[in-house]
C-alpha cells in the first residue's frame, strides 16, 4: 500500500484498508513507540527529533514542533522541531505569550486546527499575526495529555514554501 499523504483540500480520504491491514500513520506509531522503550536517557531528545522528522515526512507537512507545558506555571515551551528542507529552524524557546489563544486551548485539552489563518475567531489575533510572522499558513495542534493532565501538544504546519490552497 503507498503512502498516503495528508494535505488540506486535497480530496477524498483514502480507501479504506482491508481487515488486518495496518494503515502507514498506525505503522509509524506502532514503531514509534516501540522504539521508545528501553530507550537510555541519554538517547531519548534524539529519538524525539528523529520521530518528528519522521511524522513530517509521513504527513508531508513542513514543520512539526513537540510543546512541552510546565505544570507549576502553564508556561509553554517548544522542546524539540523538525523542519523540512528549505525552512528556517525554529528556536526553541517560550511561547505562551505569542499563542494566547492557541495555548488557552491547549490548555483546556481542546485541538488547534486553523486549515486557513483567515478562518481564525476574533480572539486568535495575537496568534495569526504570530503565524504570519514567521511564514505559516495553516496549523494542527494536538494536546497531550498524561493521567488526565494537559502536559504539552504537538503541531505540524504548513509554510509559505506551499501552493495557496
Amino acid at each position: 500500500m503507498s503512502t498516503p499523504k495528508i494535505r488540506p483540500g486535497a480530496g477524498p480520504a483514502p480507501e479504506t484498508p482491508v481487515r488486518g491491514e495496518t494503515l502507514p500513520f498506525e505503522q509509524l506509531l506502532a514503531d514509534l513507540s516501540a522504539g521508545f522503550v528501553n530507550l537510555p536517557p541519554a538517547r531519548v531528545d534524539g529519538a524525539i527529533t528523529d520521530a518528528l522528522r519522521r511524522i513530517v515526512a509521513l504527513l508531508d507537512v513542513d514543520r512539526s514542533n513537540l510543546v512541552g507545558i510546565d505544570p507549576q506555571t502553564g508556561d509553554a515551551y517548544v522542546t524539540h522541531t523538525w523542519s523540512a528542507a528549505g525552512l528556517p529552524a525554529v528556536v526553541l524557546r517560550p511561547i505562551s505569550t505569542a499563542f494566547p489563544w492557541a495555548m488557552g486551548r491547549i490548555r483546556a485539552g481542546a485541538p488547534v486546527v486553523a486549515p486557513r489563518l483567515a478562518d481564525l475567531p476574533a480572539e486568535a489575533a495575537a496568534d495569526a499575526a504570530t503565524w504570519r510572522r514567521v511564514g505559516v499558513r495553516s496549523n494542527l495542534t494536538v494536546p497531550m495529555s498524561v493521567g488526565g493532565q494537559i502536559v504539552g501538544a504537538i503541531d505540524h504546519r504548513f509554510a509559505l514554501r506551499r501552493p495557496a490552497l
